[in-house]
């Protein structure tokens, strides 16, 4: 009833869990990990249109695809050529979908007319949705919010926009752009965006356990649902989810197996991009990761001074061999 196959234009998805993009943390890594566990589709963290079109070679390297398939890359820029430009080459990299982030509510972002900046200038959106949508094969989504802030709900007109404009997706977080990531979920309006377009609608926000997601499929009527921070906090969400879903079971985890998935995504992470980058990138996600036990504070403290992978292995390797490590 609520897990099944998702037709998107051209691809087809064995189920419908995302891995919501997280900048500069949905990265290769993380990405791999997900699908590992039960994740359908992953999003990438967000990747300027502009310095791909300049040819930035970091930016470029954030658009490769390995094995981290089924992948959608997310793009944000404001310029219809540009924005273009950008998902060929992401096309060209081997991504299954692209993804136009038109939800974004961070200020360097916005000022340059991109991320949420677009919910109030439809009509660039919907440009630059078109130019992209005759240009590429591959589905186009787009990430939008419920609208600038409660006044202001815009929704279920942006969505109806992007649909007429070539979209193959709309991928709505259910909060206001002014909420960030925290307040009230709004489900009515995922419910009615549901009812006005034909192309699948994903929705996001909130979702961090199994009861939760199906709260989420049973309020929206959504073709799937994606995870961002509930992942972070139980990187096996979506199996827990399949399961919970498919056989009624509860799964509890213990601190010591989200410990040992910590350690796969690090050596991942140094094995692909070199030791500096997995240490100082895994403490973005360290704290919310590795929790549910005891002097959890001291871990963090502990785990923000490491240099050497060697050293955060073995202070995640003490959580695993700990009593501590109890039910998460």
């Amino acid at each position: 009833m609520y897990l099944k196959p998702l037709r998107i234009k051209n691809l087809t998805l064995s189920s419908n869990l995302f891995l919501a993009p997280m900048a500069e943390i949905t990265n290769y890594p993380l990405r791999i990990i997900a699908l590992k566990n039960g994740c359908d589709m992953v999003i990438s963290e967000m990747v300027s249109s502009n310095a791909l079109f300049y040819k930035n070679k970091k930016t470029l390297g954030m658009i490769k695809v390995r094995d981290d398939r089924p992948i959608c890359i997310q793009i944000f820029g404001s310029d219809p050529d540009i924005m273009t430009y950008a998902s060929i080459l992401v096309e060209e990299n081997g991504a299954d979908m692209v993804e136009v982030n038109a939800g974004c509510p961070v200020k360097k972002i916005v000022k340059t007319g991109s991320g949420s900046s677009l919910l109030k200038n439809p009509l660039l959106l919907s440009s630059i949705v078109y130019s992209i949508a005759r240009r590429v094969k591959i589905p186009v989504s787009v990430k939008i919010r419920t609208g600038i802030d409660e006044k202001n709900k815009n929704a279920v007109e942006i969505a109806k926009i992007i649909e007429e404009s070539g979209a193959s997706m709309v991928h709505i977080h259910l909060r206001t752009v002014s909420q960030g990531h925290s307040g009230n979920i709004d489900y009515e309006i995922a419910g009615e965006i549901k009812s006005k377009i034909k192309i699948p609608l994903i929705v996001n926000g909130g979702v961090t356990d199994p009861k939760k997601a199906i709260d989420m499929f049973e309020k929206t009527g959504a073709d799937g649902i994606s995870i961002a921070r509930g992942f972070i906090s139980n990187p096996y969400i979506f199996d827990d989810i399949k399961k919970y879903i498919n056989e009624g079971k509860i799964i509890e985890r213990k601190a010591s197996e989200k410990a040992n998935l910590f350690q796969e995504y690090l050596k991942i992470a140094a094995k692909e991009f070199g030791e500096k980058w997995a240490i100082v990138n895994s403490r973005r996600i360290a704290g919310m990761w590795i929790s549910g036990f005891r002097n959890a504070t001291d871990f963090r403290n502990r785990y923000m001074k490491v240099q050497t992978l060697d050293e955060a292995l073995r202070i995640i390797e003490e959580i695993k061999v700990s009593r501590m490590a109890g039910i998460i």
